[in-house]
């Protein structure tokens, strides 16, 4: 768990945009909560769902794939969307 909580926090020094980037939220419902934060060219999204059941959207995306900072797991987009899967209690910070 402290390995996790430093993975964080590294990721959190390393990406002005979420130290003090504009803040636009992009889904708001059931336990989910979606929000991208940008500054200067670079955007983070950070998607959880504190929900007991998975939840399943989709959010605009402007390059062709996305990486997940924790997994390292990549996301493929198609046509500016993507879709994303976060199982219950669970989470994603992309970029």
């Amino acid at each position: 768990l402290l390995d996790f909580y430093r993975t964080l926090g590294a990721l959190r020094k390393s990406r002005p945009s979420l130290q003090q980037g504009e803040i636009t939220y992009l889904y708001a419902k059931d336990g989910g909560l979606v929000f991208r934060r940008t500054l200067d060219g670079e955007t983070t999204v950070t998607a959880l769902n504190a929900g007991e059941e998975p939840l399943e959207l989709t959010i605009t995306w402007d390059a062709p794939a996305a990486t997940d900072t924790i997994t390292g797991q990549k996301y493929c987009v198609r046509d500016g969307l993507l879709p994303l899967y976060l199982p219950a209690a669970s989470g994603k910070i992309l970029i």
